[in-house]
């Protein structure tokens, strides 16, 4: 049987098509065959693995993402900056043990105070400023990690860190905050999942932990503001909530009572939380500027009653009221005891509420006025030195 012309040009045209199917076949088995496989292992394999290693004890592990939120002016930036000086330093944070770790910090906001906030830690914690230098370097400028060249940026300016020798090695990188670190819309799950693939490719390209800080949600102080993306994602996640109290005019006010919180940890249990206190110290001796860090809240010395407070000599009073007055720069400038200008006293009487001889309310323990004897003896002494 003959085909019409219709009838063959047709058959041609499906012929035709076939062939191109089956072309189309082999190259995607030839694509295929060119992939890359994903590498797996074997139950006994990962067992022999080394378990899960921390920066910090319960708080920050290797390469984990890590976020710390609080409210504004909850002390967040004193309590991430406490964390990885600590670890830089070798010290344990608030009793928790921590890896000597260095730390690249990208700090988008609060730059003006910085450099006092880290003269204040090193003051409390007796470490030396310059000892510092190439243990933490800061980027000061916002760097949005939904933004893959700038993701990209990041990890090349590390790299060109480690390779200039500025620090010997990089353990923790840190973004205050995410809001000033992002370009998209915070409560948008699809900016915040592109910031979470770039935190991702910064700790897989670096081998790095990242700590992510960011503020509450309006009201809330248990959750992160924004998309729930970031929290998923998270390793650790740690609250900063700072005491208030109820003024007259019924307005809050803000205390110096600060707790961290763990409100998802991974791998163990969330629930820890630490009680601490925003001390302040001096830190320019010249114009008496000051500044806070974080130490553990006072414990009160049950056994010393309102009428012990009151059997202080007037000269120690003033030692202790030196110590708590609002604003040094213009109270104590000018003032002296016995000789000795008082911003000298007012560094020693601090050792007193450092050492637990001084309350939050306003008592001395036992020992402490033990030492407070000790320190006009040798105020005393220095002024007879001096003539």
């Amino acid at each position: 049987m003959e085909l019409t012309a219709e009838q063959e040009e047709a058959l041609n045209g499906q012929i035709e098509r076939a062939q191109a199917l089956m072309q189309g076949v082999k190259a995607s088995h030839a694509k295929e065959d060119n992939i890359e496989p994903l590498a797996y292992k074997k139950l006994s394999v990962l067992a022999k693995e080394p378990p899960l290693q921390w920066l910090i004890e319960r708080f920050i592990p290797e390469e984990g993402l890590c976020v710390a939120f609080g409210a504004n002016s909850s002390f967040k930036t004193f309590a991430v900056i406490d964390m990885v000086l600590c670890s830089a330093a070798g010290k344990d944070f608030h009793g928790y043990k921590t890896k000597q770790a260095h730390t690249l910090y990208i700090l988008s906001e609060g730059k003006g105070d910085i450099v006092d906030r880290v003269r204040a830690w090193c003051i409390g914690n007796n470490v030396d400023f310059g000892s510092l230098d190439n243990k933490i370097i800061f980027i000061t400028t916002p760097a949005p990690l939904d933004n893959k060249d700038t993701v990209s940026r990041i990890i090349k300016t590390a790299n060109n860190i480690l390779a200039s020798g500025d620090l010997p090695s990089l353990e923790i990188v840190v973004v205050d905050t995410v809001n000033r670190n992002l370009l998209g819309d915070e409560n948008s799950t699809q900016a915040m999942a592109s910031y979470v693939a770039g935190a991702d490719r910064i700790r897989e390209a670096l081998r790095t932990a990242t700590i992510h800080l960011h503020h509450t949600g309006h009201g809330e102080n248990v959750r992160s503001r924004g998309s729930s993306a970031l929290p998923a994602a998270a390793d650790s996640e740690c609250a900063v909530i700072r005491s208030t109290s109820k003024g007259k005019n019924g307005l809050k006010i803000k205390k110096d009572d600060v707790m961290l919180y763990i409100t998802k940890l991974r791998s163990g249990k969330e629930g820890a939380e630490l009680n601490l206190y925003a001390e302040e110290v001096i830190v320019d001796p010249e114009d008496l500027r000051t500044s806070r860090y974080l130490v553990d809240r006072p414990v009160e010395d049950k056994n010393v009653t309102e009428a012990e407070d009151i059997v202080l000599s007037p000269k120690d009073e003033l030692l202790v009221h030196i110590y708590h007055m609002v604003d040094p720069p213009n109270a104590i400038k000018d003032i002296h005891i016995n000789g000795v200008p008082a911003k000298t006293i007012y560094s020693r009487v601090y050792a007193l509420k450092k050492d637990r001889m001084l309350t939050d309310k306003m008592v001395i323990t036992r020992k402490g006025k033990d030492r407070l004897k000790e320190l006009m003896v040798l105020t005393a002494r220095e002024c007879t030195e001096g003539q």
